[in-house]
């Protein structure tokens, strides 16, 4: 036999992808018989003959199409989805398919002399759950025609017809008959999308009918539906809805599926067997001699394939006792034709510099060219990936990359003998370096190539415009953006708060001195505190002096001071003072008569305001603070009235200082905002 082909018959009626497609399958049948000859033809016919018979044989047995159907068991938990399929109006669907399409972006990939662009598709972000699985197959993949280019060098061109093909999955790429970078595309979209509707099935042999088909409703029953459709409707099934009797839809438990030949078909493939047994004997007595008699007679005797021939039947379970189903199906289809504007993707962002990566297609060598599509870089690099608009990586060898500098005054690209630490750029022209990796740290001007801080730190570390910096030894430094050095490396630490530079350094045991520093580098408090808060609305920071003897730490001194580093208000004979929020302080005094403390509250004069003698106090917020008295918990205003009494005390609060964003969480569960309303555990979500 000149080939192997698997029994003709059962291949192309019942296997085929084609379903329903007559003129299509007889052409497969008949083509196939042209590669044989008469004797293997008659071997052919004889083995499906045979075949054709053992279907028949197990299809009368109707092995397997027991319909199994449960009752729900009620000590199960009944579960429905958030809302039902919704029916998108034809203009809201042509809306969605637009915007989905321009939110993806296409990303430049420059084989020179042209430039692929690349679109990608993200399904998850397909809100629509019809098109979805509409688009899940390729060839339902919406048309998009490049019409108009919009370049970076600000030129435009048309180049309509260009086609956005399948390169891979969820990804379509135009090639672009030029090697400069694209802003943008302006694209024709032709989609044939579906158009849905629902149909409410109530009870059993209830049906939807098509002019090629119905699908009927076999079983409701329990928590279980039963459908069944020929299969050439099942791309029209976009979903079934298990519909309780309270009117929501249930979640879906499983789904399972069997399928058999139609009636129609067993009819055909009974004729089928008895033309090809025919057949044979005519070719034994010779009255059927080529290939051509053969297929005359075969066009002659066969009956013309039928419409349906297969059927599905589809078990649907769900979370819950089903009332009554919703078959959602596309009743038709609809065709948008229209015009998008694409851009290019955020990530990788475009250059701000225009030199842009691209690849040869000659040489197969990576090189740069500017917004004309010129090179401006040679073509000598292998595997060349853009950092920045400066640095570039190449030559890939022996797991490592080499690191390369891009000089925009003479167009080279320059080996560099250190690492970037980190891909951010600070101030826009700063980046941290290391010699290798783990190595010595500094700081690079990415635009000059100059080292503004030497490699010669362990630690380089950005903060609020400032770079500080660790010599390797526990000490501390800070550098401005120029390089220039404003505290030198003296301290254990040092941090940036509210535009001021906190530097601490050890004193005596288990005591350090603190000091403030504006950023130009003066000291503000010249080695007087232990620790000192950041400035508050009130611009007033609390301040406190400790002092180590014998290993007992004491304080010496409590104050609020200005940004001067003057003391403002001295606290000291409080026990506790909170820092200022909203022009009011807490601070705790000591009873005279006992060696119990209560709370008060003192103005930025340091006035007592509201002498509350509270258990606790909070900081306050714009107009209210939270207190306990005893074991109650009020809220209460500024002139230290009682706002709102709250049912128990709290355990647990979260406080703003200057602000107005608090909650109290009370002993029993219950949470409450900052002026003792109730948050209900919808707002909490």
């Amino acid at each position: 036999m000149k080939k192997s082909i698997v029994t003709l018959v059962l291949f192309t009626t019942l296997f085929s992808a084609c379903n329903g497609q007559q003129a299509t399958k007889e052409n497969i049948l008949y083509s196939a018989l042209d590669s044989l000859s008469i004797d293997e033809a008659k071997a052919l016919l004889i083995q499906d003959q045979r075949s054709i018979a053992l279907m028949l044989s197990f299809s009368s047995l109707d092995i397997g199409m027991a319909i199994e159907t449960s009752d729900f068991d009620e000590s199960s938990e009944t579960q429905f989805e958030d809302a039902l399929i919704t029916i998108f109006p034809k203009d809201s669907i042509v809306n969605h398919v637009k915007q989905f399409i321009k939110s993806q972006g296409f990303q430049n990939y420059i084989v020179y002399p042209n430039t692929d662009a690349m679109l990608s598709f993200s399904l998850f972000d397909l809100k629509n759950k019809s098109l979805k699985a509409h688009w899940t197959k390729p060839e339902n993949t919406p048309e998009i025609k490049v019409d108009k280019i919009f370049f970076a060098d600000g030129s435009v061109t048309n180049q309509s017809g260009n086609l956005f093909e399948a390169s891979r999955y969820s990804q379509l790429v135009a090639e672009i008959n030029s090697a400069k970078y694209i802003d943008s595309i302006v694209a024709k979209i032709n989609y044939t999308y579906p158009v849905l509707e629902k149909e409410e099935l109530l009870h059993k042999g209830d049906d939807f009918t098509f002019d090629d088909g119905r699908i009927e409703l076999i079983e409701l029953a329990g928590n279980t539906v039963v459908i069944s459709y020929p299969n050439r409707l099942q791309d029209r099934i976009v979903g079934v809805e298990g519909i309780h009797k309270n009117g929501k839809s249930l979640k879906e438990l499983s789904t399972t599926s069997k399928t058999k030949p139609t009636e129609e078909m067993l009819a055909y493939l009974e004729n089928a067997g008895k033309v090809f047994k025919t057949s044979v004997k005519k070719i034994e007595k010779n009255k059927i001699k080529t290939i051509e008699e053969l297929k005359t007679e075969l066009r002659k005797e066969l009956t013309p394939l039928p419409l349906n021939e297969q059927y599905t039947y589809a078990t649907y379970k769900f979370y819950g006792e089903v009332d009554k189903i919703n078959l959602v199906q596309a009743e038709i289809s609809e065709n948008m034709d229209t015009n998008i504007v694409l851009k290019t993707d955020e990530y990788p962002p475009k250059p701000s510099i225009n030199y842009f990566v691209a690849l040869d297609s000659v040489t197969q060598k990576n090189g740069l060219l500017d917004e004309k599509g010129n090179w401006v870089v040679a073509p000598n690099y292998s595997n060349m990936r853009r950092i920045n608009d400066y640095y570039f990586s190449a030559d890939y060898k022996e797991n490592y990359n080499q690191l390369y500098w891009l000089n925009t005054k003479n167009n080279t690209l320059n080996k560099v003998d250190y690492e970037l630490d980190e891909y951010e750029v600070y101030n826009g022209n700063l980046m941290i370096t290391e010699q290798e990796t783990n190595g010595p740290e500094g700081l690079v001007n990415i635009e000059t190539g100059q080292m503004v801080i030497p490699m010669a730190y362990s630690s380089v570390r950005y903060s609020d415009g400032m770079f500080t910096t660790n010599n390797g030894q526990n000490k501390s430094g800070l550098f401005d953006k120029t390089g220039k050095k404003v505290i030198p490396e003296i301290y254990k630490y040092i941090e940036i708060k509210a535009g001021y530079v906190y530097a601490t350094k050890d004193y005596k045991a288990h005591v350090s001195m603190i000091d403030i520093f504006t950023k130009k580098g003066k000291n503000i408090t010249k080695e007087k505190w232990s620790d000192i808060g950041e400035f508050g609305k009130d611009s007033l920071a609390l301040a406190i002096l400790e002092d180590n003897t014998d290993n007992y730490i004491t304080t010496v001194k409590k104050a609020f001071i200005n940004p001067k580093g003057e003391i403002v208000l001295d606290v000291s004979d409080y026990r506790s003072v909170n820092v200022f929020s909203n022009g009011l302080a807490a601070v705790e005094t000591k009873s005279a008569s006992s060696s119990s403390s209560y709370w008060s509250y003192i103005n930025t004069k340091g006035e007592v305001v509201i002498p509350c003698y509270c258990e606790e106090a909070g900081y306050f917020q714009e107009e209210y603070a939270y207190v306990e008295r005893g074991d109650k918990a009020f809220i209460i205003t500024k002139n230290g009235k009682i706002f709102k009494a709250l049912p128990d005390t709290s355990y647990y609060t979260t406080l703003s200082i200057d602000g107005n964003a608090a909650t109290y969480n009370l002993y029993n569960e219950e949470t409450y905002n900052y002026k003792g309303e109730l948050i209900t555990e919808e707002e909490t979500n």
